[in-house]
């Protein structure tokens, strides 16, 4: 879990013990990495390259604030969505396998949207987020239910689409959009 947000805002901290109540994927398994300036934001990257390896799929959790471009907002910086994926794809190729993206991020999916045709190939496998804001009480109700349903079980094969049914059913009246990624489309 990456988080950029103000000071009391504790929708990360919050998710980050929720996840780590499934014993089951050890103590290690969640980490929530405070990130305030574009320098930590680079050594997150750099760190999280350096890590990634063939034993797991990688699972990344933005909260931060968004523009409408879809671009990331650290303090007074931008982090362009582009530049993101370009480390995303560079630990998708260290882990040989492609990320789950988790977007908690205001109008996060506005980047997917407007490029999702330019790409030739996409370093993720599913992309979880919104194209419009997002309140602080939906982030952390809709997540909750997400990894509650996508890791309750380590006898269960993993189902992406069953989890974000569950988060859906929080607020049925505003929707959050899965992307999948097959191939050059998303579905």
């Amino acid at each position: 879990i990456i988080d950029s947000l103000d000071e009391g805002d504790n929708t990360a901290f919050n998710l980050e013990q929720q996840i780590r109540q499934y014993s089951h994927l050890g103590r290690n398994f969640c980490e929530r990495i405070k990130v305030t300036t574009l320098k930590q934001w680079h050594g997150t990257m750099e760190r999280i390259i350096n890590e990634s390896s063939h034993k797991n799929v990688p699972i990344i959790h933005l909260e931060m604030h968004g523009d409408e471009n879809g671009d990331l907002i650290i303090g007074d910086s931008v982090i362009k969505m582009q530049d993101f994926m370009d480390t995303v794809a560079q630990i998708s190729d260290k882990s040989n396998a492609k990320v789950l993206l988790t977007l908690a991020v205001c109008r996060g999916l506005a980047f997917f949207s407007k490029m999702k045709k330019a790409f030739a190939s996409l370093p993720c496998s599913y992309v979880i987020g919104s194209s419009q804001p997002l309140w602080a009480s939906n982030i952390e109700m809709r997540y909750s239910a997400f990894y509650r349903e996508l890791l309750q079980d380590s006898t269960t094969k993993i189902d992406i689409r069953r989890a974000f049914g569950k988060m859906q059913n929080v607020f049925k009246d505003q929707p959050l959009k899965m992307e999948e990624y097959k191939g050059q489309e998303f579905v």
